[in-house]
């Protein structure tokens, strides 16, 4: 019986942050979202295979959102260590959970991106730029594949600020 009850305290608490996180899509106004529509226009060989959905644009929005605040709790952490500030420790679980948070919906949105768009499952390396078009950029997936593009995108993200 326990193990039951504990099972369904889990699955509750998982309901929870998705309810947390449909709250905050649907909390996001039209303007905010499009404060962070993509501005860059495809170069090279991108192919644009269409546009992004605006229930994904509130997705890209979001993510885009948690992706600031894990730069600047990176930023602030690494003040707090310049000035021997006492609260490193809740600035620096502070951080890891932004990062978390952020991660899973950058995922989520890169899941649900290609779920849109089917022709994207075995492209290497997909896209958003200016007015919200999709793009893709063609290759072999196993000269860039998609953990080794995360891999790499976490980690120009954590080096920055």
């Amino acid at each position: 019986m326990f193990l039951q009850e504990k099972r369904m305290s889990v699955q509750l608490q998982q309901f929870a942050l998705f309810a947390t996180l449909i709250g905050e899509l649907e909390a996001l106004r039209p303007s905010e979202i499009e404060e962070y529509c993509p501005t860059e226009e495809p170069v090279g060989k991108e192919v644009v295979v269409g546009t992004l959905p605006i229930h994904l644009r509130a997705l890209f929005a979001l993510r885009s959102k948690y992706l600031n605040e894990v730069e600047l709790a990176h930023y602030e952490f690494r003040l707090a260590v310049q000035h021997n500030s006492p609260n490193l420790e809740d600035l620096k679980t502070q951080g890891i959970s932004k990062d978390m948070r952020a991660r899973g919906v950058d995922e989520l949105f890169w899941y649900a991106l290609r779920t849109e768009f089917p022709e994207l499952h075995t492209k290497p390396e997909i896209g958003c730029s200016a007015n919200w078009k999709v793009h893709y950029t063609d290759g072999p997936m196993d000269q860039v594949g998609r953990g080794k593009v995360r891999g790499v995108m976490i980690q120009l993200l954590a080096s920055r600020g």
